[in-house]
């Protein structure tokens, strides 16, 4: 009985994972036709308005770097100590830098 009943599970899975086989290759072909689709109007609202996406990038890079400044503020040992704050970031721009060497 115990044979059947793993033979029954084995089956399950294997239907289980066809099926997710199926919708993955699905997804992936609706994705590229949707991108077949997008990509042309994408390039011709760049390519008609480049000074607004120019304009609307910079503020968005603005935004983000403004609000992590004032977050990071808030915090009393990086307000009276910024040698502390500058450290942390020499210390992650090294990682992030090995991490990238590593990696490529």
């Amino acid at each position: 009985m115990n044979q059947e009943s793993n033979k029954n599970k084995s089956g399950d899975e294997t239907s289980a994972l066809v099926a997710l086989a199926t919708l993955e290759a699905v997804v992936r072909k609706m994705g590229s036709e949707a991108d077949g689709l997008v990509a042309p109007v994408r390039q011709t609202i760049f390519k008609r308005y480049p000074t607004l996406f120019i304009f609307l990038t910079t503020l968005g890079a603005t935004a983000v770097f403004l609000s992590l400044e004032k977050i990071l503020l808030q915090v009393s040992i990086f307000e009276e100590r910024p040698g502390v704050l500058f450290i942390i970031g020499i210390v992650i721009l090294a990682s992030m830098g090995r991490l990238y060497k590593k990696l490529g």
